[in-house]
């Protein structure tokens, strides 16, 4: 079995008035699934419950159930109202399961339900007004406007006691309804925040407490509770872009354990007295009691007793059907889980068979790549991008020339000691090259792109074959060599640029500071010493 959409809500402020508010949406919710009380020839709906339950009972639970012949699967949507732990819960939850041994297993992707439940979700989440690290919980994306505002939000991305994730959408200059994550929040209560950033104090707001510039408007986010890294998404994200990575996060919750009902305490029986046997004294005939008398005390003690057990064994009955209600509940759960188990199993299987295909097809695309930038530039060079009065004799002079017109870049003097001694590669790619970093700095001023983004900015929009790093074995075994002085002090040179083979082979090795936003030219070398050398 797979889970393909789970949420779970909790209120720790709830009430009878309350409760039986959720419950009747639940209640609206499967009129919906059976309208009339007629059902689709596929399905069924049962409404699950303790034996001898009433409507004050604190378990509430309806579980659809459609089967899908021509797939071959089966799916099951379970709604359960409960207290958890003194906060009243409701968990809604889909799983698919096949009906029948195939050769392949089951591979469904978290999906978004029908539109029934995600209204019943949005509804329920409004009635039980649910909190998540003091934030409200709701159907409708935030809308953040201002410095204090984009404070606020970073507080709340940073809070020890967030559980669900956060979308962040820069919206700037965007009519309502027209947002890159138009719709998100409504389809993911209770999975997620949804945040729109409607102007440049909010995002100045929001890095000012994070710390560093981590939202820009070229990208969005989802930001992940505790520890985990930011996601930064594609420029062009849409709707299942934000939606599919919070739904496979959230199919991977436990399903809520259903408690047995609270035991009644064993009746204790009455205690069992016999009067002492009167004197034998003979009376009269007359003095006998007629039939249809009070029965002798003996006799009445015998009904009170049997009237004892009698109850005794209807609630040891009625606990024994309980206790298996529930276990069949346990056994259930206890199925869907090692479902669940094994389904990830092959999953991780299947997941590293394709890295290392895909590590196989990378590297022979990489080479593609290469020399199809390579050509892009040259044809960009000239076309338009290169002056005909500049002539490039050297290497040396390359470097000279960008130092004058690359105002963004610094150069390092071992830059220009280095291109001294360079003979061989094409001078004039090269200061190509450093006009086009020259300019990827500038997008990085202007907060075009974050730091995180400088590598894939660099190659799709500058063309640039930009590395961010170099191994940390070459980086502690060489580490006389990549160091160059800056502002008289030793800076470490890690990123670089790729240009060239063969004879023509260089390398432009970069130091990037990330709280100025600079880029330093360090070392121009055909290629520097590796863990090989």
């Amino acid at each position: 079995m797979t889970t393909t959409y789970s949420v779970i809500l909790a209120a720790s402020s709830w009430n009878d008035e309350v409760r039986d508010g959720v419950v009747g949406l639940v209640d609206g919710w499967s009129e919906q699934l059976a309208p009339g009380g007629r059902l689709p020839a596929n399905a069924s709906l049962r409404t699950l419950r303790p034996v001898g339950s009433g409507d004050r009972d604190p378990v509430y639970r309806i579980q659809y159930s459609e089967t899908f012949a021509r797939e071959g699967i089966g799916r099951t949507t379970v709604v359960t109202v409960l207290p958890v732990r003194g906060a009243l819960t409701l968990e809604a939850r889909v799983v698919e399961s096949a009906l029948r041994s195939l050769v392949e297993p089951l591979r469904s992707r978290p999906a978004l339900p029908r539109p029934e439940l995600l209204e019943l979700v949005a509804r329920a989440a409004d009635t039980m007004t649910t909190y998540d690290a003091e934030r409200r919980v709701g159907a409708a994306p935030q809308r953040v406007a201002g410095f204090v505002d984009g404070q606020a939000l970073a507080a709340l991305a940073l809070a020890p006691s967030r559980r669900l994730p956060i979308i962040v959408d820069v919206v700037t200059g965007r009519a309502t309804g027209s947002e890159r994550s138009a719709g998100v929040a409504r389809a993911l209560v209770g999975l997620a925040h949804v945040a729109h950033l409607a102007d440049d104090d909010a995002i100045r707001g929001f890095n000012d407490l994070w710390g560093s510039a981590l939202v820009t408007t070229a990208y969005p986010l989802i930001l992940w509770p505790g520890s985990h890294a930011p996601k930064e998404l594609s420029a062009n994200a849409r709707g299942s872009d934000f939606v599919a990575p919070v739904l496979a996060a959230a199919t991977f919750v436990p399903p809520l354990v259903v408690p047995p009902p609270p035991r009644e305490p064993r009746p204790e029986p009455a205690p069992q007295t016999r009067s002492a046997p009167a004197p034998s004294v003979p009376t009269p005939t007359a003095a006998l009691p007629a039939p249809g008398t009070a029965p002798r005390p003996d006799e009445d003690d015998s009904r009170v007793v049997a009237a004892e057990l009698q109850r005794t064994v209807d609630h040891l009955r009625a606990r024994h059907d309980e206790d298996r209600q529930h276990i069949d509940i346990l056994d259930e759960i206890l199925e869907q889980v090692e479902s669940e188990r094994d389904e990830l199993f092959d999953r991780v299987s299947e997941r590293d068979e394709d890295i290392e295909r895909k590590d196989l097809e990378i590297d022979q695309l990489r080479k593609k790549v290469d020399l199809l930038i390579s050509r892009n530039v040259e044809y960009e060079i000239y076309r338009e991008s290169q002056p005909a009065s500049i002539v490039v004799a050297s290497v040396a002079d390359a470097i000279a020339i960008a130092a004058r017109r690359c105002t963004n870049l610094g150069f390092a003097k071992e830059a220009f000691e280095t291109a001294e001694d360079l003979e061989g590669p094409d001078p004039k790619m090269l200061l190509f090259d450093l006009v086009r970093l020259n300019g990827v700095v500038a997008d990085w001023r202007a907060h075009k792109v974050s730091f995180r983004g400088l590598e894939s900015w660099a190659k799709g929009t500058a063309g640039l074959d930009y590395v961010p790093s170099i191994g940390e074995s070459t980086a502690q075994k060489h580490a006389d060599y990549y160091l160059a002085t800056w502002h008289g002090e030793f800076v470490p040179l890690r990123a670089h640029l790729r240009r060239g083979r063969g004879t023509r082979l260089i390398r432009v090795y970069l130091y990037v500071d990330d709280a100025t936003k600079s880029i330093v030219v360090g070392k121009v070398d055909r290629h520097g010493p590796d863990r090989t050398t």
